[in-house]
């Protein structure tokens, strides 16, 4: 290698140091920009976080409120017609539920009932647990405002 070669060597050499160097000082002052601005906002960046944090937790608590509504609102409707079908049921007409394969129990059982008169006392008890959970459900919604 001449003179020539090592002198371009040198300018080389020269400015890859001082790339690199301008390079090192300008990531460290990038470095210091952002961890500067990070450290200013960080309280701005907190309350944001409780602010959304919040607003999640409100939204879960209102699904749950929503679910519970539901599930109210189906218990009383399952009660009112429960009870609208027990008070249309008045005009019993002496056919019997179908009870798959149970029919054969039940129909051995049937002489024993009837002749205690048991069939007409579980059929007033049935009628008053029901009578009675109907107009309770009625006074519940009615209550609703």
């Amino acid at each position: 290698m001449g003179i020539i070669g090592r002198l371009f060597d040198a300018i080389r050499r020269f400015f890859a140091d001082a790339f690199t160097t301008l390079m090192t000082f300008l990531k460290k002052i990038f470095v210091w920009l952002v961890d500067a601005i990070a450290f200013l906002l960080k309280p701005l960046f907190s309350l944001l976080d409780a602010i959304f944090y919040f607003l999640y937790k409100l939204g879960l608590l209102l699904i749950e409120v929503v679910f519970v509504v539901i599930a109210v609102v189906r218990l009383l409707l399952g009660l009112l017609i429960g009870g609208a079908k027990t008070i249309l049921s008045l005009s019993y007409d002496g056919r019997g539920a179908n009870l798959g394969g149970m029919a054969q129990h039940f129909e051995f059982l049937h002489p024993f009932i009837e002749a205690l008169k048991l069939n007409v006392l579980a059929g007033v008890f049935a009628f008053g647990i029901w009578v009675m959970t109907f107009f309770a459900a009625q006074k519940i919604i009615g209550n609703f405002k």
